[in-house]
């Protein structure tokens, strides 16, 4: 909508075309203490700017002054972005979006920007445009680092897992996975502990960096190591002049040469994983982790300091899977699955402010299983949507006795990649929710994993905002272990960050997760959101998640997953502590 401040004055409405009229004549003043302000003809020629634009680009007024706004352009944005951004405005529409300029020094600062193009009294043609600007430089720095972090292993400063998978993607869709083929190997060196245990863990960590760097030093440009965590390797072969066997030969000679590492020899060997991709009529690239890591299996149960090529004769997996899923049927048949809920608190006041519904299975042969020994291998089946569907109506029952006894915590159901991308997935929410009316809104949150949101961000995106509207919040699960991009976390509409155990179980020895704990709760305070730590194991825990901003938690030092009724004596005894302390 534009501005014509011609008609403006004789009103005292301040809302929709008066606006404009506002911002010039009233309130120019007072923008100029906190805003960047500036006014431009049609033709992009300044006209005014407050001393706040002059301290922010470097240029003094006289300079900015009859200067085409194109001076302070960096160059950063592509040509598409100026184009929408001008068949806005000249439809006599204001623009809103975080553009990046350059200062004089050549320095580059980031803006969040509102340009509003002013009409002339009959609405014929645009006068001038008011831009209102704030700097948001440090906050775009931030994104940048922890974007930066979420890609690479900071200890060698290789790509991560997610990394690898997605130059992986790139690498196959640029080249066509029918016409060449290449190898996915994972690489894992032996008896790594006992060298941290000999040696301590200062010397373990450059001896990893060290391993980085020969291997690395005999890559082909098109090949890519990336560190998967610990003392286990990534690899992308793209080149085997000489053949599969050959190239593994020669990369196990890579570590015959003993280590030199502050004046200790260290000798290692290590053994190694392969597997041919695509493998048959298959492009699963997880899949093809998963058989790299299948032969590191049996190259470790062998000899170890050797390698194994993956046998498809002998993948007995597939068949494993298949008799699972007959037993997961028979299961729901037979009613032995359970949900169970694990509290989340207030970590300051230790107050219960929900729970997180998980699912186990009694088997009848095995026992009480949890969800890691079955769910993984449906991930990919329809059956994880009638799990899913399943876990809904469990946590949704428990939701409402909760609310029934005076006990209203949210709860929280894990959905898998699978079902949050059904077509029916929103019908059958709003299906189960409809049985529980009486329940206020925010009582159900869906978590869903980064893999989730990321597979399908256009997709996942309008899930979430359909959900939204039926009273639902979301978490993202495993926050930091894989997310590809900052610019898909801020256009997903989540409510809740949760971090992976993986950071929190040595935050109170490891500077790096410390790091990676600090960013996210920095994150969270720019973009408004919860922050739950899981995998709490003590109080000395709780206290520096408080101190580093992450206001929830759960984990075994709070409470384990325990059956409904269990969980219900817990919340209400926690409830009547909580109310003795006020009495």
């Amino acid at each position: 909508m534009a501005i014509n401040h011609a008609m403006l004055p004789e009103t005292s409405n301040t809302s929709g075309l008066n606006v404009g009229w506002v911002l010039q004549h009233q309130y120019r003043t007072v923008l100029d203490t906190f805003a960047i302000y500036s006014e431009t003809d049609p033709r992009g020629t300044i006209i005014f700017a407050n001393s706040l634009l002059c301290e922010l680009s470097g240029y003094s007024l006289s300079e900015l002054l009859g200067s085409n706004h194109n001076i302070l352009q960096s160059h950063v944005h592509p040509s598409e972005f100026f184009t929408e951004m001008w068949r806005t405005l000249a439809k006599k529409e204001i623009w809103h979006g975080e553009i990046c300029n350059r200062a004089k020094d050549g320095s580059l600062y980031w803006e969040s920007a509102t340009m509003i193009p002013i009409l002339s009294a009959n609405n014929s043609s645009i006068e001038k445009f008011v831009s209102i600007r704030f700097d948001i430089t440090e906050k775009k720095s931030l994104e940048h680092k922890i974007e930066h972090i979420s890609k690479i292993d900071l200890l060698t400063g290789l790509p991560n897992r997610q990394e690898f998978i997605q130059q992986f993607h790139a690498r196959t869709w640029k080249t066509g996975c029918s016409v060449q083929q290449f190898a996915v190997a994972v690489v894992d060196i032996d008896d790594f502990k006992s060298i941290n245990d000999s040696h301590g863990r200062p010397l373990g960590d450059e001896l990893l960096v060290q391993v980085a760097d020969r291997i690395r030093a005999v890559l082909q440009p098109t090949d890519v190591l990336a560190r998967l965590g610990g003392d286990e390797f990534l690899l992308l072969i793209d080149h085997m002049e000489k053949g599969l066997e050959s190239y593994c030969d020669q990369f196990i000679e890579l570590f015959q040469k003993p280590f030199l590492i502050e004046g200790v020899q260290i000798s290692i060997s290590a053994s190694m994983g392969v597997t041919r991709y695509p493998i048959g009529s298959t492009d699963n690239v997880e899949q093809a982790l998963r058989h790299a890591d299948m032969a590191l299996y049996h190259a470790k149960g062998e000899n170890k300091n050797c390698y194994r090529i993956f046998d498809t004769s002998e993948d007995s997996k597939v068949k494993q899977a298949f008799q699972l899923r007959k037993e997961l049927l028979a299961g729901f048949i037979n009613e032995e699955f359970e949900a169970y809920f694990q509290p989340i608190i207030n970590l300051a006041s230790s107050a219960t402010v929900g729970f997180e519904s998980l699912i186990r299975w009694q088997h009848p042969i095995r026992g009480l299983l949890s969800p890691i020994e079955f769910l993984p291998a449906i991930e990919d089946d329809d059956l994880i949507v009638r799990v899913g569907e399943w876990m809904l109506s469990e946590a949704m029952q428990f939701s409402q006795t909760l609310y029934d006894r005076g006990l209203p915590h949210t709860v929280t159901v894990n959905i898998a990649a699978l079902h949050l991308q059904h077509s029916e997935f929103v019908a059958h929410l709003a299906s189960t929710l409809e049985r529980h009316p009486d329940l206020p809104q925010g009582s159900l949150v869906i978590e869903i994993t980064e893999t989730a949101a990321l597979t399908n961000i256009q997709s996942a995106i309008a899930v979430v905002l359909r959900c939204k509207t039926l009273g639902v919040t979301f978490a993202l699960d495993d926050f930091g272990t894989g997310f590809s991009s900052l610019t898909y976390l801020r256009r997903l509409p989540v409510d809740t960050l949760k971090i992976d155990r993986e950071f929190i179980r040595d935050i109170l020895v490891d500077p790096e997760d410390l790091a990676i704990v600090r960013l996210v709760g920095q994150l969270s305070e720019i973009y408004n959101l919860n922050v739950v730590a899981e995998g709490i194991e003590s109080d000395e825990q709780s206290a520096l998640l408080v101190e580093l901003s992450c206001e929830y938690g759960q984990g075994y030092g709070i409470a384990k997953p325990m059956p409904c009724l269990l969980a219900l004596a817990w919340a209400s005894s926690r409830a009547a502590a909580s109310r003795a302390q006020f009495v």
